[in-house]
């Protein structure tokens, strides 16, 4: 076949739409199934080897297995299964539809085909996708409205978007949907050269609406809205001002929850609300100079923001306040001493990339939670929350010395090396100098956790991991850039193994435990007695696959010349190694 002939061949199978191939089941499945039907005889389906299970399946079970499929696509499949099935698939309240599932992010490959030619190839083939998406959703949403079924939730998430095209598709479906007594609605249609998707009216004029989140959309019809029932509200990559924001509030009187996403034109954000609940500002809304929430029983307040400009944030009504978190370089001492002063009943504490922030008080003795996140300027930090249970940090120092850690159940510490000592970048596996003194540091702080409550201990350096099982022994290597986890005791070793094993891929694994404890055994056992061909993620992509697909070789052993800085991880760990009960050490080679 000449090379013009394939090019043509190629536009034509993209043009011509055909959908993937349903999925096939087994032959043997499908014979057993039909011979279990046909010998189905007695009145109270009495369960042989050849039962059909699948269709004896309760319909709750069901919903929730559709529920749990990663694309409307996908559980439109499942209808091959039984004509059962096919029902109760038709009749799902909720419907997700993501086009992205459709056009996909990754390309196939056209070999032998110059690129401006493939390009149009590819571009043909992503048109030729969304009108099977968009069909697909007629068909869809055509059968809810033949039965006149109740739309408890309707998901859309649209890759492109053109005012001619798409807009009366959308249109239609979300008249539709509001002929359905819908009650959640999430809509992300993307902005495209300044043409902004419009909401229709029926949107906003919803009496069983209950939740909606909207990313997007131009809201220029929302003036007379009148959602009585609604409770969550998020707005996400869309223009809306103060007028309209008054007009949610006085139109939606039930509001709980409101979050604002990377938002503009608001300058002034005023709440009145006793149903407020939770209130989630992120990556700043351009514009907004002032924030002031009348709500008592207010639960959770989250601001992050970009821009070192501070915007005036005035909480003194919301004593009720449990989780708060605050973030951006604006946020300064005085500025955060004032707002944790005001909650005496907070629970959950977050400080993220709060650059101008050198030194804070934190004293609650109702705090469970603290996270400190990319505070670079934070040196010193006092510390006194006597029922801590969870504590997060990420930076270059430790400013956290005066926490007390007995009552600590999980902890994550993530160390960045300081920018410069001694005119060099602070960087590598050090056994000498200040990272010696910054481990030992460190390691004095988690000395005094309370050994007898099973907490157990991980270490990770580049591709080097330790498992402690037993805290009386712990090893914190002389670098930074470690990253150190406390699990909670409620996560067995074997859990804690198969995490390491799927998340890191280590190069060298090693196991410090009691000498009474089998875990390394079973560690050992795992990783040698894994399938060559393991078929445990047989219907998975290569990214999706566990770590059992990748995992070639497992030796115990002591030494590993191929691991990043090995010499001295290794030098190390055999000098350290014989101060501890038990170690024992894995090299693992990895496709």
């Amino acid at each position: 076949m000449g090379k013009k002939a394939r090019i043509e061949e190629e536009k034509m199978l993209a043009a011509t739409g055909k959908a993937d191939k349903l999925v096939e089941c087994d032959g043997r499945s499908v014979k057993s199934t039909k011979k279990g039907r046909k010998g189905s005889k007695s009145t109270d389906q009495s369960v042989d080897s050849g039962t059909d299970f699948i269709s004896y399946l309760p319909d709750d079970i069901i919903h929730r297995i559709l529920s749990l499929l990663r694309s409307n696509k996908d559980a439109a499949r499942t209808t091959v299964l039984s004509k059962r099935w096919r029902h109760i698939w038709a009749s799902s309240s909720i419907l997700e539809l993501d086009e992205r599932k459709f056009v996909g992010h990754q390309h196939r490959k056209l070999r032998g085909i110059p690129a401006k030619e493939a390009n149009e190839i590819r571009l043909l083939e992503n048109d030729t996708k969304r009108r099977m998406f968009r069909d697909f959703v007629d068909k869809t949403l055509q059968g809810r409205i033949e039965r006149k079924s109740f739309v408890q939730k309707f998901a859309l998430h649209l890759t492109s978007y053109d005012d001619l095209e798409v807009a009366p598709h959308v249109d239609r479906w979300l008249n539709c949907v509001s002929d359905c007594n819908i009650q959640e609605l999430d809509l992300h249609i993307p902005r495209k050269k300044g043409q902004f998707y419009i909401l229709p009216e029926a949107v906003f004029h919803s009496k069983t609406l209950t939740a909606l989140k909207i990313s997007g959309c131009d809201l220029r019809r929302c003036k007379d809205m009148k959602l009585p029932n609604l409770r969550k509200l998020c707005l996400e990559n869309l223009s809306v001002d103060d007028e309209k924001m008054q007009n949610f509030f006085l139109s939606c009187p039930l509001i709980e929850d409101l979050r604002l996403i990377s938002c503009f034109g608001p300058e002034n954000l005023l709440v009145v609300s006793d149903k407020l609940q939770r209130v989630d500002l992120h990556f700043s809304c351009r514009g907004l100079k002032n924030i002031e929430l009348q709500a008592p029983n207010l639960q959770t307040f989250w601001y992050c923001r970009k821009k070192s400009k501070a915007c005036k944030i005035n909480l003194s009504v919301c004593k009720s306040l449990k989780n708060l978190t605050l973030g951006g370089p604006g946020m300064t001492n005085n500025m955060f001493q004032n707002h944790f002063s005001n909650f005496p009943l907070l629970e959950q504490l977050m400080l993220c990339n709060c650059s101008s922030l050198k030194i804070g008080t934190i004293s609650s003795s109702r705090l469970k939670t603290l996270v400190l996140r990319d505070c670079g300027s934070l040196v010193d930090a006092d510390i006194d929350a006597p029922n801590l249970q969870s504590f997060e940090y990420k930076g270059r120092e430790m400013p956290f010395s005066s926490l007390q850690p007995s009552s600590l159940k999980e902890a994550k510490f993530y160390f960045e090396p300081p920018k410069k000592q001694w005119g060099r970048p602070m960087v590598g596996f050090v056994p000498n100098g200040r990272n010696s003194y910054w481990s030992s540091k460190m390691q004095r702080f988690l000395g005094k956790l309370d050994v007898n409550k099973g907490l157990k201990l991980v270490v990770c350096y580049q591709k080097n991991v330790i498992i402690h099982e037993d805290l009386r022994d712990m090893l914190i290597p002389p670098t930074y850039h470690a990253k150190i986890e406390l699990v909670k005791s409620s996560v067995c070793s074997e859990s804690l193994l198969e995490n390491v094993l799927r998340t890191c891929r280590p190069k060298m694994l090693s196991i410090v435990s009691s000498t009474d404890s089998n875990f390394p055994e079973k560690a050992n056992e795992k990783m040698m007695n894994r399938e060559k061909k393991p078929n445990c993620c047989i219907y998975n992509t290569v990214g999706n696959k566990c770590w059992r697909h990748f995992l070639i070789n497992v030796n115990i052993e002591n030494a590993a010349a191929d691991v990043v800085d090995s010499d001295k991880w290794t030098d190390w760990l055999n000098s350290v190694g014989p101060k501890c009960t038990r170690i024992t050490t894995f090299k693992l080679d990895w496709s």
